[in-house]
């Protein structure tokens, strides 16, 4: 939800395309009003499709509230992807200072970064 709140105020939203992999088949009607003037796709992706999803993104936005390791993470670093996330349970052993840190209840920081 951190996500598509914060994704919900940015001024061009409209020209930016979201695209979430994994999770359910689609998106959940919760999140709708926030992606409601942009592209949004919720994919299943193979392990190279994801690859190159990573290699052309903007950046993997991550706002995990509790992670057990960080996989997307490394996936994405090791993709050259850039990474927003949360300083929070073990991530920060898995991106050390490699990525952009915002606090996990502070929404208006996120569409500032």
């Amino acid at each position: 939800m951190l996500f598509f709140r914060a994704f919900g105020l940015l001024p061009d939203r409209g020209q930016l395309e979201v695209v979430c992999a994994g999770g359910a088949p689609e998106l959940e009607n919760v999140f709708k009003p926030f992606v409601k003037d942009s592209s949004c796709r919720v994919l299943r992706l193979a392990d190279d499709e994801l690859a190159s999803a990573y290699t052309g993104a903007l950046a993997l936005v991550y706002p995990s509230q509790y992670e057990g390791f960080g996989l997307p993470i490394v996936e994405a670093q090791k993709c050259g992807s850039p990474v927003i996330t949360c300083r929070n349970s073990s991530i920060p052993e898995v991106a050390g200072e490699t990525v952009l840190y915002i606090g996990e209840s502070d929404v208006p920081a996120w569409p500032a970064r």
